[in-house]
């Protein structure tokens, strides 16, 4: 091991080979079998989801997709965001819950700044955008953040099934209207 490497404590090393074990086993030991659904149908969903919107740009920003997305949705004469009502309540009571938007982290100032409205009670044109910065909050924090089982089931599972039925919703809207990736005006209109 080189002068630069630090050696991991004990217990992150024990909390990694349990983590390693629950993926490749998924005992109930951590989480109820419906917890560990929520959690791969988040993952499935998210990734089902960046590949119709990808282009075969891979350096392409995830805040460009979104809002180009967004933009397309907009322009788009069947989407209406007041059908994603419920997913409204659900986040805005969240946020304000034990004041958790202030503990957020955001990739940008702007994407604060419209959540910051959104948690304050306005809704503007944006609001379908802040359900997505919201969405890929989660994705983001439970992806690259640090995890522990204990919080897993207080802090996410709760958010990824009210996520998925929002993303699933959209994904379904999207099939039906053939708005497969993005630029509306270009989707492929030969789907069945």
């Amino acid at each position: 091991m080189s002068q630069q490497q630090s050696k991991k404590p004990d217990y992150e090393i024990e909390g990694m080979r349990s983590h390693l074990e629950w993926a490749f086993t998924l005992n109930d030991e951590y989480l109820p079998k419906e917890d560990k659904e929520a959690i791969i149908k988040f993952v499935l969903v998210f990734n089902i989801f960046e590949n119709w919107l990808s282009k075969q740009d891979k350096n392409e920003h995830i805040r460009d997709i979104r809002d180009q997305l967004c933009d397309d949705l907009h322009a788009a004469d069947w989407f209406n965001v007041g059908e994603y009502e419920e997913y409204d309540q659900f986040f805005f009571e969240r946020l304000r819950e034990n004041n958790r938007f202030q503990r957020m982290e955001f990739r940008s100032d702007n994407d604060r700044k419209l959540v910051e409205k959104f948690v304050n009670g306005q809704r503007d044109d944006d609001l379908f955008k802040i359900y997505l910065i919201l969405a890929y909050h989660y994705r983001h924090k439970f992806f690259h953040g640090a995890k522990y089982w204990a919080t897993i089931k207080q802090d996410y599972v709760g958010c990824f099934k009210v996520i998925v039925r929002m993303m699933h919703k959209l994904l379904s809207d999207m099939l039906e209207h053939k708005f497969i990736g993005l630029d509306y005006k270009t989707n492929r209109k030969d789907l069945n």
